[in-house]
């Protein structure tokens, strides 16, 4: 039987996946994509809109649903769901940032989970970095969707 709190669980999977080294944006480590990209207003995203413009806010929110419905959490006892990442120069090597994953799920009778994941990262440099094994050029991806967001914005 789902117990309400369980959705802190929820919000650390995505929280401490969202950090993961595992998190690719066209084969580079998120963080640092993201750290170059945004700069240390960070990222907002809604994981709860039901159409995601932002790839990678539908990603997480597919995560989410995921977790949900792995847990047998109805979607009904979840009002909102935000992941916040914010960057702040780290005070002992100014090559590097630290990074603060913030995940908030607040539930259907007011009350806040969340779980928060923290590290240290520089900034996406490819002269520094190798691209992950992984990654396959198929189509638009998720970096593709942030440059071109990016350029809107300015």
């Amino acid at each position: 039987m789902p117990r309400r709190r369980e959705l802190e669980d929820v919000c650390r999977g995505i929280a401490t996946s969202f950090g993961s080294r595992n998190n690719d944006i066209a084969g580079w480590w998120g963080i640092g994509v993201l750290c170059r990209e945004a700069g240390p207003s960070g990222v907002d995203l809604d994981l709860r809109a039901d159409t995601h413009a932002d790839p990678l806010a539908r990603k997480y929110g597919e995560q989410f649903v995921r977790q949900l419905s792995a847990r047998r959490i109805p979607g009904e006892w979840v009002d909102s769901v935000a992941l916040a990442l914010r960057f702040t120069p780290d005070p002992v090597d100014g090559r590097f940032w630290q990074y603060t994953v913030t995940v908030r799920i607040r539930d259907d009778r007011g009350r806040t989970w969340s779980a928060i994941d923290a590290g240290r990262c520089w900034a996406h440099d490819p002269s520094l970095e190798r691209r992950s094994g992984r990654y396959r050029a198929e189509g638009p991806s998720i970096w593709d969707a942030m440059k071109i967001r990016r350029r809107r914005m300015a």
